[in-house]
């Protein structure tokens, strides 16, 4: 994936923030082989800031936040693969699956299907745009001309930071594979700590609500129990009341106004505890880091994916997928804060009025 560099004529420094988070990038952590993980111009009222993301160095022994991965691969769930090495989805193409796909054309979309008499955990991937097309494992390579027979049957392995590998049954200890090239190689002799088996797994479409009750590292309930996709939220700190905005011009900005409705996010439900938040009063705009820095418009590919993590006194940090260490967060006062608060927002309308309610999460 690539990693954060500086956004031209600004520098990336080191978080100086009130809550600490550690670095806990794809890059920057190794996973054993002895086994499986279990399953970020000012007025008197509004601060303006090209919000930089911060390289956060604090380093705790704080787990990352995991979602049960039966919960992304439900039966008839839509998702993407993307490759730790390369960054991009997996396709299907001339029968062969390659690593260099695009984030929106189907070729690059699987439905979950769950097959019949296999344990909780086996899976078959159909191409979307070949629905005929399943990756398979079979004669010890990778193919993308799969029918739903046996060799089509894998178990899905989750990996920290909610990344997942995924083992053939009939060929049990082969993986799921590709270069940073983008090219399939040998299923055989690989294990947890190869990263070309890592697959960030992006969901298109999750008809299924969570089954199981999410848990932080910390022994309570996540905040990601209370927010469903399409939810609108509200960031801020707490202790100044400044608020996430996205102006009209697509800049990240900072306000003490939480009542302006540039404030209001919804909240798009990834799966495997990814999430993108998207302006509700600019459906074009959504946050994303590129470049090493937190931007507030572009492409809804990602970038605009973020990592959720919870702190022990219950904030919440929004993590980049494709630029880990890089944040979003809000400067308040001095300080560039990652460490965030959330609203649960809801809005009414009766004739010409609008009621707002905002309900604290954390």
């Amino acid at each position: 994936m690539p990693r954060p560099h500086q956004h031209s004529g600004a520098r990336v420094k080191s978080t100086t923030s009130s809550r600490k988070v550690p670095n806990e990038g794809p890059s920057k952590k190794a996973v054993s082989d002895e086994g499986y993980a279990p399953i970020g111009g000012r007025d008197n009222s509004l601060y303006l800031f090209r919000a930089l993301g911060k390289i956060c160095t604090a380093k705790h022994n704080r787990a990352p936040l995991l979602v049960n991965p039966e919960d992304a691969f439900k039966d008839g769930n839509v998702v993407q693969l993307l490759t730790r090495s390369k960054g991009f989805p997996i396709q299907i193409k001339a029968a062969t699956v390659y690593g260099d796909g695009a984030f929106g054309h189907d070729q690059s979309a699987f439905t979950v299907v769950v097959p019949e008499g296999q344990p909780p955990g086996v899976i078959m991937l159909r191409n979307v745009f070949f629905p005929g097309c399943y990756i398979s494992i079979r004669k010890n390579a990778i193919h993308g001309d799969g029918k739903g027979h046996k060799f089509c049957y894998l178990r899905v392995k989750p990996l920290p930071d909610n990344y997942v590998m995924f083992e053939s049954v009939e060929s049990p200890g082969q993986l799921l594979a590709l270069t940073a090239q983008g090219v399939c190689r040998s299923p055989v002799g690989l294990g947890p700590g190869d990263q070309e088996a890592h697959f960030f797994v992006r969901v298109q479409k999750q008809l299924h609500a969570y089954s199981t009750l999410i848990m932080t590292p910390f022994g309570r309930p996540s905040i990601m129990n209370q927010l469903r996709d399409q939810s609108l939220i509200q960031l801020y700190v707490k202790s100044t009341g400044t608020y996430l905005s996205i102006s009209n011009s697509g800049f990240v900005v900072f306000t003490p106004n939480g009542n302006d409705a540039h404030t209001f996010f919804k909240y798009s439900d990834r799966g495997m505890g990814i999430v993108s938040l998207h302006s509700n009063k600019y459906p074009g705009f959504r946050m994303r880091a590129f470049n090493g820095s937190i931007q507030g418009k572009g492409d809804d590919n990602i970038n605009a994916d973020f990592r959720v993590k919870e702190n022990p006194d219950g904030t919440v940090v929004f993590e980049s997928v494709s630029c880990p260490g890089i944040n979003i967060g809000i400067q308040a006062g001095p300080q560039y804060v990652v460490g965030l608060s959330i609203n649960l927002v809801g809005i009414q309308n009766f004739g010409g009025s609008q009621t707002i309610t905002k309900t604290p999460l954390n």
